[in-house]
Order: C-alpha cells, then structure tokens, then sequence
C-alpha cells in the first residue's frame, strides 16, 4: 500500500509510513477468549473447565472471537499532546526554587574553576607570545620599556612589568568578551593631561574557553538530573545566573591599578594607569553565554547524537530555532575550516620563501608560532565571511578628531568610500581586484542558499503550521546573526584631555552593521527556507506521478 501523504511504497502490515510518518488507517483485529469447550471437537472426549488442552489428543479447547481493536492514536497527536505537557513544565522559567539553585551550584562553580584552568594556559602562552613578539629587542616598544626602566631608577620608583600586567582574571573576563577601559592621568609643573583607552575584546577565539567549561558543567547539570527533565531548563536558568553572578563579582576585582611620582631636578610628574570592567555588562555577556553553551552541554547529556534537535519535541517552534541554530554553525564551521587550509598553507609558503630573510625578527617568531595565528585568524575569518554572504557591508571606520572616514566593502558593490583619501582609497581599491576575493565571494553565496533550502525542507516536515514555524526559524536566525556581528567589531577608542578639556580623539571600528545585518539574514533566510519548503511537495507529487 502508499501512503496517503507522500505516496511512499510500505510493506502491507505497517502502521505509519515509514518516510514521514503518516498514520496508514490500517486496521487491526485481535481476539478475546470467551469460553471453553465442554468436548473436545478432534477426539469428543469431556473435559473439565480449568484444562486449556485435551487430555487425549491435545487440542485447544478455548473458545475465541475477534473484535476490530480502536484505531490507533496518531503518533504526531501524542507528540502534541506530550509536549504541550512537557512545555506546561519546561518553558516556565520564572519559578524558581531554592532547590533548583541548589542543583545549578556545582556545575556552575564547576565551570568557572574550568575556565579559570584554561585561562591560566591561554594566560602562559600569551605572556611568552608578548616576551618573544612585541617586546622583542628590535621594537621600538622595547626602547620605550627601557627608557621608563632608566627613570623609575633616577626617580627611585617602581614600575610595573609590562608583560605581565595583565593576569589571570583579566584572561577569564576576555574569554567572555568583556573589553577594557584605560584610564591614565599625569600632573606636573602647573599642566594636568589625562587620557582614556577603550578597547572591545573581538577575538572570536577566546569563546572558545567558556564553550568548553559551560558544556561541561551543562553536561553534568544534565548527567545529575536525568529524572527531572521537566525542570531542565530551570535548573540551567539557575546555573546562569550562578555563573553570571561569580564573574561579575570578579570582574569588581580584576584590572589593575598603578601609580608613580616622576621627580628630578627638571620636572616632577604625577602618573596614574587604571584597568577596569563593566559590571553590568560582564554580568549581562555571562549570563548569555552560560545559558546558551550550558542548555548545548544539558542537550548533549540527554542524546549525543542529535542534542540540538531535541528542541524539536522540547519547546513550541523548536524545530525552527534547532534550524536556525545548526545553519549557523554549520556555515561558520565549514568556514573555518577552509579558513584554517588556506592560512596554513601560507604561513608554510612565507616560512620556505622568506623564512631565512626574517632571520629572529618578530616576524618569524609570529610564522613559528602558527598554529595559533592559523586558528585566530580562521576563526575570525569565518565569522566575517559568513557575514558578507548574507550581502551585509564590512565597514571600516578611522575617526580622527572631527575628521571620520568610511570605507565599505559588499559582494554587490565591492568598494565603496566616503571622505577617504583618494590615494588610499585607490590602493585599497586595487589590492581587493588583484585577489579576485569579489569573485570567489559570489561564488559562495550557493553554500548559505543550500543551507536554507535543507533547513526549510526539514521545518516542511512538520505536520501543522510550517509558515509559523518559518517565522520562528527566520526570527531567530536574524537575531543570532546581529549577535555574532556584535561580538566580532573590532573597535578601539581613545581620548586625551589637557587641563580638563578634550584635545585629541581617535577611534577605529571594523565590523558590520548589527540591525543592518538582522534585516538581511531575516530575510534572506525566510526567502529561501520556502522555497525549500516547496522540495518536499515536488518529491511527493514524483513518487504519485512514478506510481501512477
């Protein structure tokens, strides 16, 4: 027989199609025992009301009728009619118990003592990383660290090691992308000059110190209360806030703080250097990410396999936020991938051709350390590659008092200025036609299509309302997007005031639009997700047409 939703071949006695699950109408007959035989009907010999079988020859002496058993229950019912129970329970976060705190505590602790152990590594490297590449005898920053050495000796004064000012908890705050703030202050001889340096954390790569420790301590979150799924999401409610609550706490006491009075017989000058964070938005940023990288952690504790899928049958629409979720991943990952070949391959290429010229300059010093330029600039590169396939302008922005100047680049456009040297802009201009990156840029625009077309397959699946469900998912893409945006801009600022008033300003921003970006991947996904909701009536229409 076929099935009478997709026209899928199945065997006689199947119940649901066994292509999309459609239940087959297909009606069962059983049969109940009504009595028992006084004689037995092969061999006539009487029996007795408790024998089953005839003594003599062994046959049946039941007495048996069939009745037509009550259709069986659609199985997408009963998934309904589940998960509007389950949701009744999972999806109301907002009562919370002490007991549900109490159960969130360890794996939240349990995550920040991770991310604080790899921290430390990430801390240890980066420290030799500064010693041997910035600080190298033949940078001028090395001259300046000398200079500042000499006069802390002639004034008797202190300084602090420039290479090992930042520590552990300033590492455990980056990894959350929590950027820095600067201030200094200098005093002397009637003139006061006070400066601010702000600096936004952008490095894709330090997520991945949280994303480890928030899924491990999801995992055990889950492995601890498999009984209780009903409350998971409650429970790494609590463990967010947990989480959130301890780095913000932290974040009170990491930076650093240093001061020095500079006298000699010429001048004397007061100097002050302060690091400090956002309480609110470690608090904030924390929260998110323990959330997020914890419930992946608790999906995975449940079913391994399909962890995000699970949202499916977890929460209203949660086919659409499990699509929306898994595209971008998997465009991101296939990204940076690619990413991490092409850049291998031409740091080997630098490292045969020039390696020898480079000799011990910091140059080389940063190709023989390239497994981690590889993976910082892959990971960088994905998130902005994806980006620009969603037609979203990369925007470069250098700010210089009053003077601002823009420089963008799009797939459809290419390079664009406003107010930007001719000459630079040129150059720009120039180096991106000689790399033919605008080609091959359009050339992959056919990954994102085919990625929305087989998630807009997967939602047509669904048996009730796949234009909500398109919603849901294009909503959610868009704002996952703006996110990725707004955690991968580059942007530093700085500020310098003499005598109380601004004097110099300068900013940098790299990045792209976050609202510009939720407009065009909004749309951009919903567009092509239906149409892919259209492959699955055109394969059913096939297999009718095959079988006619």
């Amino acid at each position: 027989m076929y099935c009478k939703t997709c026209g899928e071949k199945n065997f006689s006695p199947s119940n649901y199609c066994v292509r999309d699950g459609t239940y087959q109408s297909q009606e069962k007959f059983g049969f109940k025992l009504s009595g028992k035989r006084k004689f037995c009907q092969d061999c006539g010999r009487e029996s007795r009301p408790h024998f089953n079988y005839c003594l003599s020859c062994g046959s049946a002496l039941g007495l048996y009728t069939s009745k037509q058993n009550k259709r069986t229950p659609s199985p997408v019912s009963v998934i309904e009619k589940d998960t509007k129970m389950f949701n009744s329970k999972l999806l109301v976060v907002h009562k919370l118990s002490i007991e549900q705190f109490k159960k969130g505590l360890f794996p939240a602790i349990l995550s920040v003592v991770i991310l604080a152990m790899l921290s430390f590594v990430v801390l240890n490297v980066s420290q030799n990383f500064v010693q041997d590449f910035v600080f190298n005898e033949t940078t001028e920053l090395d001259e300046i660290t000398r200079t500042l050495e000499n006069m802390a000796l002639e004034s008797e004064v202190e300084i602090p090691d420039l290479t090992n000012m930042i520590n552990l908890t300033d590492v455990m705050l980056y990894a959350n992308l929590q950027g820095s703030v600067i201030e200094w202050s200098a005093t002397g001889d009637g003139e006061a000059v006070r400066g601010t340096f702000e600096l936004e954390n952008s490095a894709v790569i330090y997520m991945a110190l949280p994303l480890i420790s928030l899924f491990v301590g999801g995992l055990i979150l889950g492995r601890r209360n498999r009984e209780t799924v009903d409350s998971l999401l409650s429970m790494n409610f609590a463990m967010a806030i947990i989480y959130a609550l301890v780095l913000a706490v932290i974040s009170l006491f990491a930076g650093f703080s240093y001061s020095a009075s500079f006298v000699d017989e010429y001048f004397s000058v007061d100097f002050t250097l302060v690091n400090q964070y956002s309480f609110v938005r470690t608090l904030v940023f924390s929260f998110v990410f323990a959330f997020v990288f914890a419930g992946l952690g608790s999906l995975f504790s449940k079913n391994y396999r399909k962890f995000s899928g699970q949202l499916s049958s977890l929460m209203p629409y949660g086919e659409g936020v499990h699509q929306a979720f898994s595209t971008i991943v998997r465009g991101i990952g296939i990204w940076f991938v690619v990413g991490s070949i092409f850049f291998f391959t031409k740091v080997h290429d630098l490292k045969e051709n020039i390696g020898w010229f480079l000799g011990d300059t910091p140059m080389m010093t940063l190709l023989e350390k390239g497994f981690i330029v590889v993976v910082s600039l892959s990971a960088q590169f994905s998130t902005y590659v994806w980006n620009l396939l969603h037609l979203a302008p990369l925007t470069l922005t250098v700010r210089d008092d009053t003077e601002e100047m823009t420089v963008n680049y799009s797939i459809i456009n290419g390079v664009t200025s406003s107010d930007f040297n001719e000459s630079e802009f040129h150059y720009v201009q120039q180096l991106i036609a000689n790399t033919d990156i605008g080609f091959y840029l359009k050339v992959a625009i056919i990954l994102p299509i085919l990625l929305f077309l087989w998630a807009g397959y997967r939602i047509s699946l669904q048996q009730e309302n796949t234009l909500m469900h398109m919603v849901v998912f294009s909503i959610t893409y868009g704002v996952l997007m703006s996110f990725v945006a707004s955690i991968t801009d580059l942007v530093f600022a700085t500020t310098l005031y003499e005598n109380g008033y601004p004097s110099k300003q300068m900013g940098f921003m790299l990045g792209f639009s976050t609202f510009g970006i939720f407009i065009r991947s909004f749309l951009f996904a919903f567009i092509f997700a239906y149409i892919g909701t259209w492959l699955r009536n055109i394969n059913i229409r096939t297999k009718i047409v095959r079988k006619l």
